[in-house]
């Protein structure tokens, strides 16, 4: 509807999203005045309200609906229902095969609304968005340097704080750190030398 402000950047799922803004909601809470299509999504919002959550037997998790702690139930058994075609790898979701099937297709579904790069995994979309933002939330404990990713952090702690250098030149057998302090020995050191 024109009163919508959703951002949606999943290509392909602004149809979708369009008809859930044109259908009636006749089942509303009690609580918070918020509607649903279904009597089932009603009875699953309360849970909000209630407090009272389904939770896995195996592991304690609490889910806002059954359906989707039986869903997080087949991980402790093992059921992976859901095969991929093309290379028989095989999920406990469907939108997990979903999201896989990317890679054998290559498409970018997760665009990220300041530059326009596309990501296959919304995961990456989120980390790459602190580009733009700033935000560090991973910090040093050793030194206090801030990182937009927990990889970065891990990367950092290993190459400055444990010494590890894991590029070694060719020719002289000097290790670096990072591949781009390799790159410049290289061009300083060895470029004249030839």
């Amino acid at each position: 509807s024109s009163d919508c402000h959703s951002e949606l950047v999943i290509k392909g799922k602004l149809n979708n999203h369009s008809i859930v803004n044109t259908e009636s909601r006749p089942y509303s809470c009690t609580e918070c005045s918020k509607s649903f299509t279904k009597a089932r999504g009603l009875k699953s919002h309360q849970s909000v309200h209630t407090g009272k959550r389904p939770s896995c037997s195996d592991c304690g998790k609490r889910f806002y609906r059954a359906s989707n702690l039986q869903k997080h139930q087949l991980l402790h058994k093992g059921v992976k229902p859901y095969e991929c075609e093309k290379c028989g790898r095989s999920f406990n979701q469907p939108q997990q095969l979903k999201i896989h099937h990317s890679i054998h297709t290559g498409e970018m579904r997760y665009m990220c609304c300041h530059c326009g790069r596309s990501f296959r995994y919304a995961i990456s979309l989120k980390e790459h968005v602190k580009v733009h933002t700033g935000e560090r939330p991973y910090q040093c404990t050793e030194c206090g340097k801030a990182f937009a990713a927990a990889s970065t952090l891990k990367k950092h702690h290993r190459r400055i704080h444990t010494g590890e250098r894991p590029y070694t030149c060719a020719d002289c057998g000097n290790s670096f750190a990072y591949k781009s302090c390799l790159i410049q020995h290289a061009y300083n050191v060895h470029s004249e030398e030839q």
